[in-house]
């Protein structure tokens, strides 16, 4: 089930959580990139969290500014360390609080599907993804198409 997700005004971001493996054999020039992990339930979700943030990070553009022709400058977004509460580890990340929250619901949906089988007694295995897409316009009478050019399984 994909929830969309437009943050800092670019809809690129596709979170998907799913408790099956993902097959991307049809889409040919998609690139993937496959993350495995074995991880306590404590940790899912400062591990998760820190790598959608760190790849997030790079994939997000500074703000450039033309004033002419051939005259522009290049501006930075802020950026933010965040210190892992349960593991000794610190990353960065955009500095931005409505692209912090999204990450953290969607981080903290997948791990509480995970800690209810965990809860139950069984070893379970999920997946989750961090799709980057390009939203073609809609030409009337069809609607906008999505075409994912990258994503991180995890």
């Amino acid at each position: 089930m994909p929830l969309d997700l437009s943050v800092l005004n670019l809809s690129v971001l596709n979170f998907t959580t799913l408790l099956y493996t993902i097959k991307f054999e049809d889409d040919m020039n998609v690139r993937s990139y496959m993350l495995d992990f074995t991880l306590e339930s404590q940790h899912v979700k400062e591990v998760v969290s820190s790598i959608f943030h760190t790849v997030l990070l790079h994939r997000t553009f500074g703000k450039i500014s033309y004033k002419k022709e051939s005259t522009y400058s290049i501006g930075t977004l802020g950026v933010k360390d965040n210190d892992c509460g349960r593991i000794d580890f610190t990353y960065c990340s955009v500095n931005n609080a409505q692209l912090s929250a999204d990450i953290e619901k969607q981080v903290s949906q997948f791990h509480s599907e995970l800690r209810g089988s965990v809860n139950a007694g069984l070893t379970r295995n999920g997946v989750i993804t961090l799709e980057f897409y390009e939203r073609k316009k809609a030409r009337w009478p069809f609607a906008a198409e999505l075409f994912t050019w990258e994503v991180q399984i995890m």
